[in-house]
């Protein structure tokens, strides 16, 4: 019947699980003129329904003009919450949540709420967004498509939308077409709304940030990186969803860092032609709108206005916030204070140090000096000026007389247990990697005697990919904001970072010394090492690892591809008369090879399209290599 709707209308009570909804005829016939609607992009914490229902309070308090005030997906737990969603008390803190949402809307007597939350089902609870009303009414729209891919396992933990067909959700008179997140990405859910009859698409969001790259050879023969953000792929995917439907779509998204993943914001309203009208990233901010319905139409304004850096497209600006973020978060989230690397005089540390200093400011970073026999000066001096010029604490732990002790006392069992079996013991490797053992017990020390304190480890996802890393050794840590990024770009960023200094940062300008970004990457656990004797240069090792592990090509498709980029002559000089197929059928090996020190590497963020982690998941033991079956 036209200008009717259907309500469920629930008694509040604390702990509440919702029952099935009650029917309740209500009348909607008057409409008013407009709508004032504020997005929230916040940072919830997991878990923590308290202070999530803090922030909605303090954008309620912001925007007690608004008609409605909209959170990003299962807001109320944060997201993702992975299995605790299962667990009963999820239910119950979602419902205090809801409870709490509710008695801010009966206070207010104006604002309507449209918060994620998590609804109890017959089996499994669903992905939700609840309308609370300013009379205390309340209306739920759960989701129709589960992600099972990447970083997400929702198949695993919630139910899918079971009630056939969506319709719009009718918000005082303007039809509300809500898809939660993955419900975008697929025409028919957006499609059916629009065919009954919804103004506008209304997106609630978790979307984790990436950045897609690629080292390729442009017109004038240069070969430098490209790139592809996350935010470019959701516009696009709306523009498809408005030229589907005819409709305006806006898009609210959280901010901050979970784990692995960081949450970029990249909240954005878009009319019915597809053009962005506002967006905004990083920021916990408000987006404002006006919406008003002409002839039947919905049309956004945004004359209402919104604060926060607006959006300006700059990948390796991104990727260095995503690596404050995700590493702040993480030591904010865990109830620390503060961070303590091992900083070596080499590339990678001093990156860590950098953005962990951006980000927590340089009080709050402690880095160590861990010199063995075979550190250079030079290393040493480049750590003690890079400590120098961002302020941050260095202090020295010399291991070198340690590790001689270590040899000496294990060389003698060793020598006996190798000649029982009849095999020679590898001194040299075992010698090396304990170097890298101390250092990583040292580290673990100052984390456990100094409260507040995490240790981050400092390789990147070049090194993780190949096993050119000690395991308990510089893999020792609590998280690694590199894990995800190939050496080059850690080359590139540090440059960047050199000549940029944008307001958030907390360290000094130009921080890195230059020396420390143009030397030869050496691990320095033997004289004259370089990476590039064993893994040759990393503008080769990257782009080979690019497709075996992030586009799953295989070892023919990425020896086409880098031989395209660079020529087989210049690859054949490199990798000492090797030919293309064979460099890269021996990083595969090593990359399988490498498999079982990746699963118990500290986890880090997620940067690009396809990380180490729950991004990738390949067996330990077995044949499941990267070469082709013989």
């Amino acid at each position: 019947m036209p200008g009717w709707e259907m309500e469920s209308k629930m008694t509040a009570h604390e702990g509440r699980t919702p029952a099935s909804p009650i029917p309740v005829i209500s009348r909607s016939d008057a409409r008013p003129r407009g709508w004032k609607i504020a997005l929230m992009q916040a940072n919830p914490v997991a878990g923590d329904w308290r202070h999530n229902a803090d922030l909605v309070r303090r954008a309620a308090a912001e925007n007690a003009d608004a008609d409605l005030i909209v959170t990003s997906e299962m807001f109320a737990l944060g997201y993702p919450i992975e299995d605790f969603a299962n667990r009963p008390d999820a239910a119950r803190r979602s419902n205090l949540f809801l409870d709490d949402v509710e008695r801010l809307a009966l206070g207010m007597g104006g604002p309507a709420f449209l918060v994620g939350c998590l609804l109890p089902g017959p089996d499994k609870p669903f992905n939700a967004m609840c309308l609370i009303e300013a009379d205390g009414s309340r209306r739920y729209v759960t989701k129709a498509e589960l992600p099972n891919n990447g970083p997400f396992d929702e198949v695993r933990n919630f139910a899918p939308n079971g009630a056939g067909r969506r319709m719009p959700l009718n918000f005082r008179g303007l039809n509300l077409g809500i898809c939660i997140c993955e419900d975008i990405w697929h025409g028919p859910v957006a499609g059916d709304l629009a065919a009954e009859g919804a103004h506008m698409i209304l997106i609630p969001n978790g979307s984790p940030f990436h950045m897609d790259w690629d080292l390729e050879r442009d017109e004038a023969g240069r070969i430098g990186f490209s790139f592809h953000s996350k935010q470019d792929i959701r516009l696009e995917q709306a523009r498809r969803r408005v030229r589907e439907t005819g409709l305006p779509l806006v898009y609210v998204n959280q901010v901050g860092g979970q784990d692995e993943l960081v949450f970029d914001g990249g909240t954005f309203a878009m009319d019915d032609g597809g053009m962005v009208l506002a967006q905004t990233q990083w920021d916990e901010t408000v987006i404002r709108l006006d919406v008003t319905l002409e002839n039947g139409r919905a049309v956004i304004g945004t004359k209402g206005g919104y604060t926060g850096r607006g959006y300006q497209s700059d990948p390796l600006a991104d990727l260095w916030r995503a690596m404050m973020v995700g590493g702040a978060d993480y030591v904010r989230k865990t109830g620390a204070q503060r961070v303590a690397l091992g900083l070596s005089g080499g590339l990678d540390s001093a990156v860590t140090a950098v953005v962990m200093a951006d980000a927590l400011g340089p009080q709050n970073v402690l880095g160590v000096t861990m010199p063995s026999q075979v550190t250079s000066n030079e290393s040493n001096s480049d750590a003690f000026d890079l400590a120098d010029r961002t302020g941050i604490h260095l202090d020295t732990i010399a291991i070198g007389d340690l590790q001689a002790l270590f040899v000496e006392s294990t060389v003698p069992a060793i020598e006996r247990l190798a000649g029982g079996l009849g095999v020679g013991a590898r001194h040299r490797i075992g010698d090396e990697n304990s170097q890298a053992r101390l250092r990583g017990m040292s580290l673990m020390a100052i984390a456990n005697k100094i409260p507040g304190t995490l240790v981050f480890s400092t390789g990147n996802k070049s090194e993780t990919a190949v096993g050119y890393c000690t395991a308990y050794g510089d893999m020792c840590g609590g998280y690694n904001i590199l894990k995800d990024l190939p050496k080059t770009l850690v080359k590139a960023l540090a440059a960047w970072r050199n000549e940029n200094q944008l307001p958030e940062f907390k360290a000094p300008a130009a921080p890195i010394p230059v020396n420390i970004i143009t030397k030869k990457p050496s691990a320095e656990l033997s004289e004259g090492q370089t990476d590039e004797d064993a893994l040759g240069p990393y503008e080769l090792l990257d782009p080979t690892l690019k497709a075996l592990v992030e586009d799953e090509c295989s070892v023919e498709q990425t020896a086409r591809r880098i031989v395209a980029l660079y020529g087989e002559d210049a690859i054949r000089g490199w990798v000492r008369d090797s030919s293309p197929l064979a460099y890269i059928e021996r990083i595969a090996d090593l990359i399988s090879a490498a498999e079982w020190k990746r699963r118990q590497a500290p986890i880090g963020t997620k940067l690009t399209g396809r990380s180490f982690g729950r991004d990738r998941r390949y067996p330990v033991a077995g044949r499941c290599t990267l070469r082709n079956a013989i």
